[in-house]
């Protein structure tokens, strides 16, 4: 079956789940992401969205997938199936995307990946409105490679420039107290940039007020996810790991997945490597 035929089929699922529990809604259109296929759904003048959000296990089983999501978007809503070969947002071909016809990155900007509507997802560190960033998720949620990722397009964004004020902290913990002595110190100096991960949900809550942006990724719970994020109703709890992330910033929270850098595609990128400013950077 081909991409197209299989889409159409899942669209007529839908709405045949639809028109069953007597709610006038049809689907309009519908994007596909690396991880998910999202299609658009637009109900009838004076129709139920509370009702087509309650539907999400009827869709899961009518569609024939682990799970369904259901968004409300404005007027119109949301469902996310996610696909059965999810692909990796590869870190190389996005910056060569990005950069070319001699378009360049802004020094101190770093990739994150690609937002649920499949443009190129970006960070500016000195921005007044980001300044220090906090990722947090459970274990294989992805925040390891999400680093690598903002560390080496980083690099790449500076052409080598230095990036001694870049301090990326991996996996802190509660029971760190040095190392979280030391974040506290450099995330309160106006001219250093902090980006720090953890598992930890409790510390993400307790350190969480200066860091204006927020990366989540898997979590355990509802609660977790408010914890992590500072909000209610993320649905970062929802989550599917292995990059499947939310940025929560500037009063606004993006779907993304966070683009991905094996160990042999370094080459892929010529000259660019990771200096020892960064390297030094990098607390372990």
């Amino acid at each position: 079956m081909g991409i197209r035929s299989g889409l159409e089929l899942q669209a007529d699922r839908i709405e045949q789940v639809l028109t069953m529990h007597k709610v006038l809604a049809r689907v309009t259109g519908g994007t596909v992401t690396p991880r998910w296929i999202r299609f658009q759904v637009l109900p009838a003048m004076g129709g139920d969205v509370s009702k087509i959000k309650g539907l999400s296990e009827e869709l899961t089983a009518a569609l024939d997938v682990s799970n369904c999501q259901v968004l409300r978007r404005g007027a119109a809503v949301t469902i996310e199936v996610p696909r059965d070969d999810p692909q990796p947002v590869r870190l190389p071909p996005l910056y060569r995307q990005l950069t070319g016809d001699g378009n360049d990155i802004p020094p101190m900007t770093a990739i994150l990946g690609l937002a649920e509507d499949g443009a190129p997802l970006l960070i500016r560190l000195p921005s007044p409105d980001v300044g220090n960033v906090l990722v947090v998720g459970n274990e294989g949620a992805g925040k390891t490679s999400l680093l690598r990722s903002i560390l080496l397009s980083l690099e790449w964004a500076n052409l080598g420039a230095n990036l001694r004020n870049v301090h990326i902290v991996d996996d802190l913990e509660t029971c760190d107290y040095a190392r979280q002595d030391g974040v506290a110190r450099l995330a309160q100096q106006p001219d250093e940039h902090v980006i720090v991960a953890t598992g930890d949900v409790g510390l993400a809550q307790r350190i969480g007020d200066r860091f204006p942006v927020r990366l989540v990724g898997r979590v355990t719970s509802a609660e977790d996810a408010r914890a992590a994020t500072g909000w209610r109703g993320t649905g970062a709890e929802r989550l599917m790991g292995q990059g499947d992330f939310i940025a929560v910033a500037e009063g606004r929270v993006v779907h993304f997945q966070a683009a991905f850098i094996g160990p042999n595609e370094l080459a892929t990128v010529p000259a660019l490597t990771v200096n020892a400013a960064v390297a030094g950077g990098f607390l372990r």
